[in-house]
């Protein structure tokens, strides 16, 4: 399969107000439970980043009109950004949770936040480029070389301890 060039940023922050309008949504509590980022996953597609039913329940024809509604809603919302649906299962793909925690525990790393002059999350982006999802250092910010040492070491690590916490996190 031939990869795309096409590549997608939002910003961490960003993608933080998301999954939390995600989770303090009623009408996608009904159909998910609580939290609902749990039963999300976040996506890379062909260099789209998407957020789909991670597949843990079966929803009706009805609910996944209503989930896919609400989301385009939050999406737009939160982010200003539109929502897209795709087919590929060779998809890279985390769980809206899991992001959102991994996220959070970079924002609160006093190192990085040395390193970024205060909030991580305003400073990091979410990318998906061609069917690969990673978090990078935004363009608004030029690092050192040990500084981008010390954010590689750090995220890995993080990414590494989050995604060990639950059986399978990416899907």
């Amino acid at each position: 399969m031939e990869q795309s060039n096409l590549k997608v940023r939002v910003a961490c922050d960003t993608m933080l107000k998301v999954i939390k309008g995600i989770d303090e949504n009623a009408e996608l509590q009904e159909i998910f439970g609580s939290p609902v980022s749990e039963a999300l996953t976040v996506i890379a597609e062909n260099g789209d980043l998407m957020i789909e039913d991670g597949g843990a329940i079966t929803l009706t024809d009805g609910e996944k009109e209503r989930f896919l509604s609400v989301l385009d809603s939050i999406v737009k919302h939160r982010s200003q950004h539109t929502i897209s649906q795709g087919d590929n299962a060779e998809r890279i793909r985390i769980r809206c949770d899991i992001l959102a925690a991994i996220i959070n525990e970079l924002d609160r790393n006093g190192e990085l936040r040395a390193i970024f002059g205060g909030s991580v999350s305003e400073a990091l982006v979410v990318i998906a480029e061609g069917d690969d999802l990673r978090i990078e250092v935004g363009d608004s910010i030029k690092l050192t070389e040990g500084q981008s040492s010390v954010f590689l070491g750090i995220l890995n690590q993080v990414v590494e301890n989050r995604t060990a916490i639950d059986d399978n996190p990416l899907t």
